[in-house]
């Protein structure tokens, strides 16, 4: 039997470089939990710029761990509820007691029937250095007093699975991306590829055959993760090119005139004053805009003059941000 997809890809791979306008994309995360450490050797391998977010500081991890053992659980008819209370720090450690409260709920109304102390969590803070944080860590010790304040067995359960819990999420969010954490990282790879949305809704993307190399890239490093990237080229007709002129002037306008919103409310008010970085993101923005007008112009054979005149505002409106500087 013939493999026709193969056919179809070898002709596409056939055609002159201009023959293709660019590449679809869409993908889908599947419950990702890739170690940093991982990532940044593939992209190396690959040759793609780390695009990673900054490296979390153990001290939010802890504080992202607390409030994940934050849950209620049902024993027996009972709500029964952690609580994380701070009862003390220092220079180079952070104290917390989990509470347990059992209370139900009557007509509409929730009745605390007991509460106790079940645990203790610790953060040692460790030291920074040259950029990377050493020695931090938590602990937790089960903490109970059976006379004082009896747990069931079911209940006991639950107080070590949660502090198991505990510990390993701490580690995991120094050293792993969540599903979260990858779409972020794609989204930014797009936005650098100056990625267009052919959907109003997202999910679907344009990206020039200029950053085809680089798209493929990131497509690989997506499946090698478990998940799914998907790309579809486009040829350079004049019904696919007013497809992409269409969704590029929607977009560019959309994000344009939101940030515009944004300025006027900055500059409506007397008071307000922002911070040379908060100008400089503004800036920065209303410069990458223009350019990919620039970049489509070239690429569509037609320049949207309606997006060119809604970033022109915006840049102008961004200078009248000078007089709002601290």
């Amino acid at each position: 039997m013939t493999d026709v997809g193969h056919g179809y890809e070898d002709a596409i791979k056939a055609l002159p470089q201009e023959a293709v306008l660019g590449q679809l994309c869409f993908y889908s995360i599947k419950m990702a939990d890739v170690q940093i450490t991982t990532a940044k050797d593939a992209f190396a391998r690959l040759g793609l710029e780390d695009l990673l977010p900054p490296v979390i500081r153990p001290v939010d991890a802890f504080r992202r761990a607390t409030r994940a053992i934050q849950k209620k659980h049902h024993v027996g008819g009972v709500e029964v509820t952690f609580m994380v209370k701070s009862v003390g720090s220092s220079m180079t450690s952070v104290w917390h007691d989990v509470i347990l409260e059992r209370a139900t709920t009557e007509g509409g109304t929730r009745k605390t029937l007991s509460y106790g102390k079940v645990a203790e969590l610790t953060f040692e803070r460790g030291y920074k250095q040259a950029g990377q944080y050493w020695h931090s860590s938590v602990g937790s010790t089960f903490v109970h007093d059976q006379e004082k304040f009896p747990l069931s067995d079911e209940e006991e359960t639950i107080v070590r699975e949660g502090l198991k819990s505990f510990t390993e999420t701490y580690e995991r969010n120094l050293n792993y991306l969540d599903s979260n954490a990858v779409r972020t990282v794609l989204r930014m790879y797009l936005d650098r590829f100056a990625a267009v949305r052919v959907r109003e809704s997202g999910g679907i993307y344009f990206v020039a055959q200029t950053y085809g190399s680089d798209l493929t890239k990131v497509g690989e490093w997506v499946t090698s993760i478990g998940s799914e990237f998907h790309m579809i080229p486009l040829l350079n007709l004049g019904e696919q090119r007013d497809l992409i002129a269409k969704s590029f002037q929607e977009e560019s306008l959309s994000e344009a005139q939101t940030l515009m919103a944004e300025i006027s409310t900055i500059l409506g008010d007397p008071e307000r004053k922002i911070s040379d970085k908060t100008y400089d993101q503004y800036s920065q923005r209303a410069a990458l805009l223009f350019q990919r007008v620039d970049e489509y112009a070239a690429l569509l054979g037609s320049r949207s003059e309606t997006a060119a005149q809604a970033v022109t505002l915006l840049k102008l409106q961004t200078l009248n941000l000078t007089s709002h500087l601290r």
